[in-house]
């Protein structure tokens, strides 16, 4: 069973990646816009594209970068070249609190072969109604103020740069100054437009382009920049996108608000704390949702949701791992892990506010966090199959959890899920099998209740039943002793063996020793009549246990009995959930295993469980001589023929087991006495 769990719980972790990796690729992903290699001047590469060779809805993969300044915005010509170093942006980190980003969109290129046959037909998608091409360019996150020029022309303005004066940059534009810097972030979509006419009169170099400048300023020096980079296309292939990525945050967050408030009213009905760790998890779903809508659609306070939603990633892990409070040799595992993942949480909150100096250096410690996390989030799962292996499926959750921990470092220097990030598939898949697995959990916790329920009725009449047979029996066994026979018995006993001790005559030493054991054999008897009306019935109430730990404490406990006498007791048993009293269980298996030992003559006894159809069955069986009167054995003082033995022992076992809901039953198989107890599944 624990090496089946074993096996279920990689396979969850690889079903996990495999399925990341295969979202990651069929999904629709914008490619990357190649950079045009005819705009190296110079021997300096331009950030430039032609919009003929973007396929599709694409990435704008590289731009020139200036820190620490606001490059003025010109229209580009062989003069007016883009400034600053070239930059990847999906890994640029820029260590500056404002810069300048810039890049070319440029025209198609009529000396290119084939441009001219497909000059109309090959652009249709971006020719409009006017006869120009119109291409979309969506600009993401810019943290967290910022100025968009195409050529002199400003597009967008998102809060305000402080001590910005406009007309340096721009004639036209009314305001001088402002003064104060204003935060204000979200995603911009900007229109360029492209001479659709004579293609024998479009320039070829870089004046036949739209040179794109981006001013931007980040408060308090903090790291600033766009977070990703830009998509190009047309305005459906952009718009589409952009729409159907904010679509799924919006469906998944309404999956997570469901789980809130579905996990919020099972701790307020049921009183439990159980699903406390869930809530929990679906919490840090939402403010990881709730943090992308707001960056996206736009907000005054982006630092702090972006710290909001970083911070909730290593939420979602420590109440991932709270979920299993895995124990090793009484050490509490769990809290060094749920330690760990506070650290990380914090580390996540605080990152969003750091200097942009130190973002780099606190970035590789998150890594090494993540991914010391995410192991010990795995080795907890592993724990947990090996001591729960009747319950692997409660691992789902902490090993998708360790591989989002792990992953999500690596996505983006930036974003906690950016939209081409498998990170985000991987957060999908967590929150829709917290969901799942949490319904599943709920209903098998209603299916046990129901059970409770449903045989409350049952167990009601049983207990009845039971209660007046013990009323008769026991009034007719207090009818048999209130006749004085215990304290005769008793002096007899005494003076008998008084009697045996002075004797010197063998013949009457040999008769006073046979009343003497018969007397002892009376004596006995009554003890086991008193036995019975106290084990008769038993106020211990059945709850769902794990059969084979009962068996296992059996095995150690009676083990030394039998290999004191020459007997080999061997153990079997799965892990089966069934519904008994363990005190009163462990009474019957001792005493079939002692009747074993006493009577049946045999080497070799045999304790096993297993699960069939809807019961588990305990079986006790022994190689030994068998039972001479098999159809009568259960019945109240039935004896094998040993004068000293009332004949109760398996009357009160099967009466007990019945009191159970179960069945205790008798075979001969295959030379093997076998007693079976069948009691009913948890």
């Amino acid at each position: 069973m624990r090496q089946k769990g074993i096996l279920i719980t990689t396979a969850i972790a690889v079903c996990a990646i495999v399925f990341c990796v295969v979202m990651l690729v069929c999904a629709q992903q914008p490619h990357f816009a190649p950079n045009c290699t005819d705009f190296t001047v110079d021997g300096k590469t331009i950030a430039a594209i032609r919009f003929n060779e973007i396929d599709g809805l694409s990435q704008i993969q590289y731009a020139n970068f200036v820190p620490d300044e606001f490059v003025v915005p010109v229209a580009p010509s062989a003069e007016n070249l883009p400034r600053g170093e070239l930059v990847e942006l999906e890994k640029f980190m820029p260590n500056s609190a404002k810069g300048t980003y810039q890049f070319v969109v440029a025209h198609v290129n009529p000396n290119d072969d084939g441009v001219k046959e497909n000059y109309t037909n090959g652009l249709d998608k971006f020719r409009s109604y006017d006869g120009n091409f119109h291409v979309q360019l969506f600009v993401p996150n810019v943290f967290d103020s910022a100025v968009i020029y195409v050529n002199t022309e400003i597009v967008a303005t998102l809060g305000s740069i402080s001590n910005y004066d406009f007309s340096e940059y721009n004639e036209n534009y009314s305001p001088s100054v402002d003064e104060k810097h204003v935060a204000q972030t979200e995603g911009v979509y900007i229109d360029i437009e492209f001479d659709g006419g004579d293609i024998e009169k479009i320039p070829t170099g870089v004046e036949s382009g739209k040179l794109i400048t981006i001013h931007y300023e980040s408060a308090q020096n903090r790291l600033g920049g766009m977070r990703g980079a830009p998509l190009i296309g047309s305005a459906e292939e952009v718009q589409s996108y952009q729409e159907g990525i904010n679509n799924f945050y919006k469906i998944t967050l309404v999956l997570a608000s469901l789980e809130l408030g579905v996990f919020t009213m099972l701790c307020i009905l049921k009183k439990s704390v159980n699903f406390l760790p869930h809530l929990g998890v679906a919490l840090a779903g939402m403010l990881i949702l709730i943090s992308r809508l707001c960056l996206n659609g736009g907000t005054a306070a982006p630092f702090l949701w972006s710290a909001i939603g970083m911070a909730s990633t290593g939420l979602m892990a420590l109440a991932a791992c709270v979920s299993l409070r895995i124990k090793v040799r009484k050490f509490p595992l769990w809290t060094v892990v749920a330690g760990l993942a506070g650290v990380n949480t914090l580390l996540n909150f605080v990152m969003a506010y750091m200097p942009s100096s130190t973002f780099g250096a606190w970035h590789i410690y998150r890594v090494i966090t993540g991914i010391v996390l995410s192991a010990l989030l795995l080795v907890q799962s592993y724990i947990y199959v090996w001591q729960n292996p009747n319950n692997i499926y409660s691992t789902v959750t902490p090993t998708i959890a360790g591989i989002f921990t792990a992953v999500l470092p690596f996505t983006s220097t930036y974003e906690m899920l950016y939209p081409t990030s498998p990170a985000l598939y991987l957060f999908t898949i967590m929150i829709i099998s917290i969901f799942a697995l949490s319904v599943w959990h709920f209903f098998n916790i209603e299916r046990t209740n129901n059970y409770l329920t449903e045989n409350l009725s049952g167990e009601v009449l049983r207990r009845t039943e039971n209660l007046k047979n013990i009323v008769d029996e026991r009034d007719r066994l207090l009818r048999y002793l209130s006749h004085d026979m215990k304290k005769p018995i008793a002096s007899i006993k005494r003076f008998a063996g008084e009697l045996l001790a002075t004797e010197t005559n063998e013949n009457k030493k040999a008769s006073l020793k046979v009343i003497y054991d018969k007397v002892c054999s009376v004596d006995k008897s009554l003890l086991e009549l008193q036995k019975y009306s106290k084990l008769n019935y038993s106020p211990e109430q059945p709850q769902k246990y794990d059969v084979y730990d009962l068996l296992k404490e059996t095995y150690n406990e009676l083990y030394p009995d039998c290999k004191a006498s020459d007997i080999i007791l061997h153990r079997d048993s799965l892990h089966v959930l069934a519904y008994y009293r363990k005190i009163t269980l462990g009474t019957v298996l001792k005493n079939l295993i002692f009747n074993s030992i006493e009577h049946a003559n045999c080497q070799n006894v045999y304790l096993s469980a297993e699960k069939t159809n809807d019961q588990c069955v305990i079986t006790v069986a022994d190689d030994g001589v068998g039972v001479e009167d098999a159809d009568k054995m259960f019945e109240a003082y039935a004896s094998t023929g040993d004068e000293e033995n009332l004949g109760l022992g398996l009357y009160i076992c099967r009466e007990l087991v019945r009191d159970m809901g179960g069945e205790l039953t008798y075979t001969r198989e295959k030379d093997q006495t076998v007693f079976s107890i069948a009691l009913p599944l948890a």
